[in-house]
């Protein structure tokens, strides 16, 4: 499904076979000004049809406004991108989950993750196409916290892998990569960002992590 967003959207593919439904939550706050289009594609995040409905939040969400300054310490790596970066992908490893549930950022998001994201995607020039995949043994999930506020969530675009794509404007997004179940916290993951269209999430677990 595609659905297109105030000033902003993220196409994302489905490869599982189901049908998959699309989220986007806005938490822009009152009174703020949209950001204005980069690309001519939406972005669009999707939820796969393998899962059930989100688990229910058992946690006050904790404040993830995009009005306050990230403070690298506590948001995760810094991953600088531009148009043309170099190297392409790039690629790190980590481990995925953690004891928030993920609908306490958005109620759309399923999953478990951490209070701090797993990355910082400091976009410093608008990318027109941009991919964000990750492969796990297990159930991942992936929520992409946009700087200007909107939450994106994904699961099961590859079988059991997400993946967030599309025009991406300047700014901070945070990422957070999750997993289905909170009882899989700590499962080892590998992430990719890249502009390469066919690069699947299988394939990019026996990369190199790139530095």
């Amino acid at each position: 499904m595609r659905r297109a967003t105030a000033g902003l959207a993220l196409f994302v593919l489905a490869a599982c076979g189901g049908a998959s439904s699309t989220t986007s939550t806005s938490t822009t706050p009152s009174g703020s000004s949209s950001l204005a289009p980069v690309a001519t594609g939406p972005i669009v995040p999707s939820e796969g049809a393998l899962n059930g409905p989100p688990p229910s939040a058992g946690a006050t969400a904790p404040d993830v406004s995009a009005t306050s300054t990230p403070t690298p310490a506590a948001e995760g790596e810094i991953l600088t991108i531009a148009p043309g970066f170099r190297p392409d992908p790039i690629i790190r490893r980590g481990q995925a989950g953690g004891p928030l549930p993920a609908e306490s950022i958005s109620p759309d998001c399923r999953g478990y993750v951490s209070s701090a994201p797993s990355f910082l995607l400091k976009v410093d020039a608008p990318v027109p196409s941009l991919r964000v995949l990750v492969h796990m043994q297990g159930d991942a999930t992936l929520v992409v916290q946009l700087a200007e506020g909107r939450v994106l969530c994904n699961d099961d675009t590859e079988g059991l892998d997400p993946i967030v794509e599309g025009a991406f404007p300047a700014g901070r997004h945070r990422v957070f990569v999750g997993t289905y179940g909170e009882d899989a916290a700590g499962t080892p993951y590998t992430l990719a960002v890249t502009t390469q269209s066919s690069l699947s999430t299988v394939a990019i677990e026996s990369l190199p992590e790139t530095r």
